[in-house]
């Protein structure tokens, strides 16, 4: 959260400590798979992935720190209530109205609401009214659509047949809840680890829409704020590509299958090559084999060419894969030949930005990029540390987790046992499970128009905001005009209000990733963009005299990173 001057293009103000930094500030030390303040267990590395509850631990942290050592004549105020609406007078707004219906007048304003929740769907409100008419059926019956807080999952009963829809890290949080937080341990065994039950898990059955989980994360072997130098995949590639499609006549927008997907995997191919040894010439000279090109397309699409004759099949299938990609992150982010080649897909999100944000793609070519290709790089390259999906591995043969599914199951319900039914086809014919409780292992993604918030029902109704559109396809998020102001429904921008972070993903692009030391942040870089916007719109009002250097944090780091 203190992004380093060099980084941010100005000044220091206050220094402190990155995530592990101030984990190992507070007494927190690694025991097997836990993260606990005492004497006990390793010293945290630099390099450890850790767990979310920390992680929220830091930002609470954070901002108490920020908010103490604010200058003079900088009050913040803390409205514990929930915002209902933002009323808009032209095109500037004029007040924010709380839940309780006390208005505060403001001369600007931003919108970073983060996650938010959606309405159930049809489907969902289904699942529900099940639940509802059929528990006495089945006293174990339950559905749970948002996991979150992970308190819901004590109504989980020991011993329930759970299935769990979702592969990625949100599904590792729910096992991780349901077994460890049960009282269960991991230890080792050899190279491997074994779980030992505590008696009080449910029986999990995972499934999701390809049936795959998400790939390990590798050790890393960069030097913090390197990323890989793409030789081809550029941002001005990406550039070049739209100048060409406009002079073929295509219009400015691109196709990503056709225009950026090849080079994409053109730089995948290429640092594999180079990584494997295959190839050590200049990248002028490469020129992507078939089999160069074959290696990273069964990287991206492991199930393309396969079929399955049952779920023995799949299940063998599925462990195979985890055991190779697990092989394959052993070796680390430079070393393994397909992890420094997946590493090109988080180190190139400038490019991928450039050729997405603000309707980049043509609607159909947006539609499959949303419901194809980011869904792929996500379990790619986004994966959970290599220790979950060796737990994974640890509770699959400990018989607490089972591949419950193969690819596009489907969720049915049956009043008679009172239970859930999941079923998948595969060339032998249907397989079908019943579980008592079925868990959505996801988060939502931002539609303004689904989400259950009173704040954006109510922006929509008035027209202060309005969802973001590629043509007739609405990815995510609100729409906005590249100096971040939320754009009303008649178009204009409302000139004092910001809006950053997951509210805008649709127009912008991958806004949920956290930041790096040494490395430009979206999150930052975007604040940093609107409240300079704010301070440059004040000063044309008023004559403001210069704030005061804020003293360095109490924190014993002074010296490294500031803002």
């Amino acid at each position: 959260m203190f992004p380093h001057e060099a980084i941010k293009g100005a000044p220091s103000r206050y220094v402190g400590p990155s995530l592990p930094e101030w984990a190992r500030m507070q007494g927190y030390r690694r025991i097997g798979s836990r993260y606990q303040v005492g004497s006990a267990g390793e010293e945290i590395s630099d390099e450890d992935y850790l767990p979310r509850r920390l992680l929220g631990e830091y930002l609470s942290w954070y901002y108490r720190q920020t908010v103490e050592t604010l200058p003079e004549g900088l009050t913040v105020v803390h409205n514990k209530l929930r915002a209902a609406n933002i009323e808009v007078d032209g095109a500037n707004v004029a007040s924010i109205e709380l839940e309780s219906g006390y208005r505060l007048k403001v001369d600007y304003s931003f919108l970073a609401t983060g996650h938010g929740v959606s309405r159930p769907n049809k489907e969902q409100l289904l699942f529900e009214r099940f639940v509802e008419e059929n528990s006495n059926a089945n006293n174990n019956l339950l559905f749970l659509r948002d996991p979150y807080p992970l308190v819901k999952l004590a109504g989980v009963p020991p011993g329930s047949a759970v299935a769990l829809q979702g592969c990625g890290l949100a599904a590792h949080d729910i096992i991780a809840e349901l077994t460890v937080g049960r009282g269960g341990s991991f230890s080792r065994n050899g190279n491997a680890l074994r779980y030992e039950r505590s008696g009080r898990e449910p029986h999990l059955f995972l499934f999701s829409r390809n049936g795959l989980p998400f790939s390990a994360r590798a050790v890393n072997q960069k030097t913090p704020g390197i990323l890989h130098k793409s030789y081809f995949f550029t941002p001005d590639a990406i550039m070049e590509m739209r100048s060409r499609a406009i002079d073929e006549g295509r219009g400015d927008r691109l196709d990503f299958d056709r225009d950026v997907l090849p080079l994409m995997i053109k730089e995948m191919a290429f640092v594999r090559a180079r990584t494997s040894g295959d190839f050590s010439g200049s990248p002028t000279d490469y020129k992507p084999s078939k089999a160069d090109i074959d290696s990273i397309e069964q990287a991206m699409e492991p199930l393309r060419h396969t079929k399955f004759n049952d779920i023995e099949e799949f299940r063998r299938f599925v462990l195979n894969y985890l055991k190779a990609d697990l092989s394959e992150a052993e070796q680390g982010n430079l070393a393994s030949p397909i992890k420094a080649a997946v590493e090109v897909i988080r180190d190139s999100r400038a490019s991928l930005r450039l050729a997405v944000e603000f309707r980049g793609l043509t609607p159909e070519s947006h539609k499959r990029f949303d419901q194809v290709h980011q869904p792929m790089m996500n379990r790619l390259a986004f994966g959970p540390p290599m220790q979950r999906n060796q737990e994974l591995l640890a509770l699959i043969d400990a018989g607490i987790v089972e591949i419950g599914a193969g690819p596009s199951a489907t969720v049915l319900t049956d009043a008679q046992t009172g239970k859930f039914v999941i079923s998948s086809k595969f060339d032998g014919g249907l397989y079908s499970i019943k579980t008592d409780v079925l868990i959505l292992g996801r988060l939502d993604h931002f539609r303004p128009e689904h989400d259950s918030s009173m704040l954006y029902s109510n922006l929509l109704a008035s027209g202060v905001v309005r969802p973001f559109r590629n043509g007739d396809y609405h990815p995510f998020g609100i729409d906005i005009d590249e100096n971040s102001h939320p754009l009303m429904r008649n178009g204009n921008p409302v000139a004092n209000l910001w809006a950053v972070g997951y509210p805008v993903e649709g127009a912008h692009f991958f806004t949920h990733a956290l930041p790096l030391p040494l490395l430009k942040s979206r999150h930052i870089m975007d604040a940093d963009r609107c409240v300079l916007a704010l301070f440059q719109d004040l000063a044309s009002h008023t004559t403001c005299s210069p704030l005061p250097n804020r003293a360095p944090l109490n924190n014993g780091l002074a010296g490294q990173a500031a803002t």
